[in-house]
């Protein structure tokens, strides 16, 4: 088995017999010897990953997909390499796409073109870079299942890894920082420490917290990335060339709110603020809770309401909606819904804006 195989192409792999031997019959020797190459050359897992992906297509019947990547002498040596695989194993192994190949060949495609996309865009792996980077060793997780996993951090906070997602630590997190690097989409709960804010690195974004709950969504496939708040604050700003301007760059970014997301396109490099699709209310003491039923109350104070509730600012003309009441129950409506109901009340329309409601025009007449 080779042991050399820095600067390979994913063309390079699906060329090379003990690559292609361990993929299609692994032993635990050649396990061993990938999963090792790997934790050593983590520059190079893209292009690994890459042409994992393009056998898979291959081995599911995709080859008009996988010729658009790959010649078509070497897409017959690899579809003679795998019948003879099959052969040696002396079992038929049907081929025919189910629903879970399905799936996963549709996931294969995502990918696999979403890379060669941002190849051909002359924009590298953000992840990759910041792996590679790193000094000491590192701690890296992959979820390449179809659910959802738990990742437990070394400092007592959570990660909730989406599929096709990673995420990646250095071995000394939590003694001089708390830094992780993500491709993919993860939900963080983390421990609450004023001396070591949490920092979440994902496409030249950088979410800052000391301890809330959030989700970053920054796949290398998708031009926006996304950052949301479920509870507490967080402040996310475009990553400096020197982590030591940190906190000159900070002017140039958000502060979020619960149930606001940042949206951060890598095209412009520019952030835009926005409430998240669907608001949910804040968990908050059961004294607090509005119950959202009214009789004859006050509008006023159905807004002040359902601030309280989602953490969302309302602005509206008090002068023009005073005295203005609501008969309603909004205890099983939506936070949309429950504007909706308001609005036709009063005749007026709301709108979002920079992660607040505007309520335009309305009257009691």
């Amino acid at each position: 088995m080779k042991t050399v195989y820095s600067g390979y192409t994913s063309s390079d792999f699906l060329t090379d017999d003990s690559f292609i031997g361990h993929q299609l019959l692994p032993t635990k020797t050649s396990h061993d010897f990938w999963q090792a190459w790997l934790e050593t050359k983590p520059e190079n897992r893209g292009e690994w990953e890459q042409a994992v992906f393009l056998l898979d297509a291959v081995r599911l019947g995709l080859n008009d997909y996988a010729s658009t990547y790959l010649p078509e002498t070497v897409i017959a040596e690899l579809l003679e390499k795998i019948k003879l695989t099959n052969s040696n194993q002396k079992e038929t192994r049907n081929l025919k796409v189910n629903f879970r190949w399905l799936a996963a060949a549709s996931i294969v495609i995502a990918l696999v073109a979403g890379s060669m996309f941002w190849k051909r865009s002359g924009v590298s792996s953000d992840y990759q870079a910041h792996v590679s980077g790193l000094e000491s060793a590192f701690t890296e997780k992959v979820n390449t299942t179809s659910k959802t996993q738990l990742i437990h951090l070394p400092d007592g906070s959570t990660a909730e890894l989406l599929p096709n997602s990673k995420i990646s630590y250095a071995h000394d997190f939590n003694t001089t920082n708390r830094r992780v690097f993500l491709s993919g989409e993860a939900s963080f709960e983390v421990t609450k420490n004023v001396r070591k804010p949490f920092l979440v690195y994902a496409n030249k974004v950088v979410t800052k917290v000391l301890g809330t709950k959030f989700i970053v969504r920054a796949y290398e496939t998708e031009t926006d990335v996304k950052v949301n708040v479920q509870s507490g604050q967080v402040s996310v700003y475009r990553e400096s060339a020197d982590d030591t301007k940190i906190g000159k760059t900070l002017h140039n970014g958000l502060l979020l709110l619960p149930n606001q997301q940042a949206v951060f396109s890598r095209k412009t490099e520019e952030f835009s603020k926005t409430l998240v699709e669907e608001p949910e209310i804040l968990t908050l003491p059961a004294a607090d809770k509005p119950v959202f039923v009214y009789d004859e109350i006050s509008i006023s104070k159905v807004f002040e309401d359902i601030e309280k509730a989602y953490g969302i600012t309302i602005r509206y003309n008090k002068e023009s909606l005073e005295g203005c009441q609501l008969s309603a129950s909004l205890n099983h409506e939506s936070f949309d819904e429950k504007l909706e109901i308001i609005c036709k009340t009063v005749k007026a329309t709301y709108q979002k804006f920079d992660g607040q409601i505007i309520i335009n025009g309305g009257s009691c007449e």
